[in-house]
């Protein structure tokens, strides 16, 4: 009886698997999904990203809340890359949570000089994987060593188990470093094809290559200013390879995706009773100044401030608009706060789903970084005034 049962659920199983579904089934929404993609909350208990900075006398420094990387929207696979081709490693982080995807630049200001290495085999897997890749550096100071890859040291995200990915190394003065070209390192992600070294102080640098197969390559100095070099198995010399620069673009103000002079364009929300609702600053300003003010029921600063927000309503100088950040399960609270401490204020509040072709809250604002309150001063046209940071 057990074994006929088990057999059943195997054919349904095989069944299921080969049924075509959509994106967003109700299937994968189900649950915890809709929780923390619909509800925003979070899978593992808010736990922060982690950032590690290699100390060059050994050890790690932990910079998770200086570097900025530390987003509590549960990271959970990491690619580390020089997407601009800069010499230090940038990282992409995919989160769970609101599916959400960070590109961190690294803007480590880097001291000394970097060797960025591909390889090529020509016997076994042509990229190499595997292969052990060690610079020796010599000749020069040990200082400066915070260069090439070593700006992202060894990172985790989501406070969970991601891999642990850790991107480059710096050899300095008369030591070695060596990496391993691994292109599954990281929990769900897959890294480039390349090494990243950094020099520091050092004047003289010196590849070789353990290959796949076993062979070791000795491809020789590096000449002054060679910094990308492709090793090709059995030639044992230095190619260069051209530099391909793609600067990244600067992030906007913290927590806001628009600066001043921007249009604040309509915005897809919800209103007091969980309807869909737009809001059209440049539609509905009639000819006056409008203050749209971003707050939190669990900021003291915005509560405190909803009164004199009051005030400045009921004296009709310029209009002003609420948009409350907190989750949506969280909207009945909100509302509390509201009545208690601003009534009479037209409030909006988020909506996580606002549809295809809308523009959500979401689209604007980073809202695990934006400061609270922060209130926008948009003229009649639309466009952002003033930016407000803080209390008014």
């Amino acid at each position: 009886m057990v074994a006929s049962t088990v057999s059943e659920a195997e054919e349904q199983m095989e069944s299921d698997v080969l049924l075509e579904e959509s994106v967003g089934n109700e299937g994968y929404t189900a649950r915890h999904s809709i929780q923390m993609f619909k509800e925003g909350r979070s899978f593992s208990g808010n736990e922060r990203n982690k950032v590690f900075f290699g100390r060059p006398q050994g050890g790690f420094a932990d910079l998770s809340a200086l570097s900025g990387a530390d987003s509590p929207m549960d990271g959970r696979s990491v690619a580390a890359c020089d997407f601009d081709d800069d010499g230090d490693v940038d990282l992409f982080v995919h989160n769970i949570q609101r599916e959400q995807h960070l590109l961190l630049r690294n803007d480590i200001q880097a001291q000394g000089d970097f060797v960025k290495v591909r390889l090529q085999a020509t016997s076994g897997q042509y990229e190499a994987i595997g292969a052990l890749v060690t610079l020796t550096a010599s000749g020069g100071s040990t200082g400066g060593t915070a260069t090439g890859g070593t700006a992202t040291g060894g990172t985790a995200t989501g406070g969970t188990a991601t891999g642990g990915t850790a991107t480059g190394g710096t050899a300095t003065g008369g030591g070695a470093c060596s990496q391993v070209l691994s292109r599954g390192a990281g929990f769900l992600s897959c890294q480039a094809p390349e090494l990243i070294f950094g020099r520091g102080g050092a004047r003289n640098a010196r590849l070789t290559v353990r290959w796949p197969g076993g062979g070791l390559e000795d491809f020789g100095e590096l000449k002054q200013g060679q910094r990308r070099v492709l090793l090709v198995e059995g030639s044992g010399k230095l190619a260069s390879f051209p530099a391909r620069p793609a600067p990244l673009p600067d992030p906007g103000p913290r927590g806001l995706k628009l600066s001043e002079g921007d249009t604040l364009p309509v915005l897809a929300l919800r209103d007091g009773n969980g309807r869909a609702s737009t809001l059209s600053v440049a539609a509905d300003s009639v000819g006056a100044m409008t203050m749209v003010n971003l707050w939190g029921s669990r900021c003291s600063a915005c509560v405190k401030e909803l009164p004199q927000l009051a005030r400045l309503a009921e004296r009709g100088e310029q209009r002003v608009v609420l948009i409350n950040t907190d989750p949506p399960a969280e909207r009945e609270r909100a509302e509390r706060v509201l009545a208690r401490h601003g009534a009479g204020l037209t409030s909006y509040y988020i909506d996580l789903e606002p549809g295809a072709g809308k523009t959500g809250l979401v689209d604007i604002v980073d809202l695990e970084r934006l400061p609270l309150p922060t209130t926008l001063v948009v003229a009649p046209d639309g466009r952002v005034d003033t930016i407000i940071r803080g209390a008014l």
